[in-house]
């Protein structure tokens, strides 16, 4: 029955995360749009669990490359991993892990410990998306690129570690514990 669990709840994130990468905002002047599927991305390992949030996002990926339409704006297939947005794509599971790790490791209902995580978690995936967008040829654009995508990534950021406090409000009170236990009495 755990495994079973575990299965729906990864089908759950990656509908959840395919469902925020359709939030898309097109920058003007770049080839890399803004969306909300990194921040989702970066929070599975915290709401799932390193090993389980990591899980889903290598799933939603592996999903998109082999054609399903869950990448940004409802694109898919392996020609992605070739184009503008391949780092970005290639990152997300690395960057989920290391948030995961770091989740591990922080108190979590601090504020600041949630945005820590968050930042670098975007670090790591930013790492990979800048290194191919210079191997695309678009060296002159990175500069362009990455000061457009520094507001999206702090509102980002700061929300998502508030989304993260509150979800450790909720871990540790007894509607949670509730929560859990309406599945388990069936």
């Amino acid at each position: 029955m755990e495994g079973a669990k575990k299965i729906l709840q990864i089908i759950g994130a990656v509908l959840i995360i395919a469902l925020a990468a359709r939030v898309k905002f097109d920058i003007p002047g770049t080839q890399v749009p803004f969306t909300l599927q990194s921040l989702v991305i970066l929070l599975m390992p915290i709401f799932l669990g390193k090993r389980w949030g990591s899980a889903a996002v290598l799933c939603y990926v592996l999903l998109g490359l082999a054609g399903l339409p869950i990448f940004s704006g409802g694109s898919a297939g392996l020609d992605k991993i070739w184009g503008p947005t391949g780092g970005f794509i290639v990152g997300f599971p690395i960057a989920a892990w290391v948030v995961g790790y770091l989740a591990d490791r922080l108190r979590l209902e601090r504020y600041s410990s949630g945005f820590v995580c968050l930042l670098v978690g975007h670090f790591v995936l930013w790492v990979p998306g800048f290194v191919w967008l210079e191997r695309c040829g678009l060296h002159d654009e990175l500069w362009r690129i990455l000061n457009s995508l520094i507001p999206g990534l702090l509102l980002k950021t700061v929300i998502g570690a508030g989304m993260i406090v509150l979800w450790e409000k909720w871990r540790k009170s007894n509607s949670y514990t509730r929560f859990l236990n309406s599945f388990s009495r069936s």
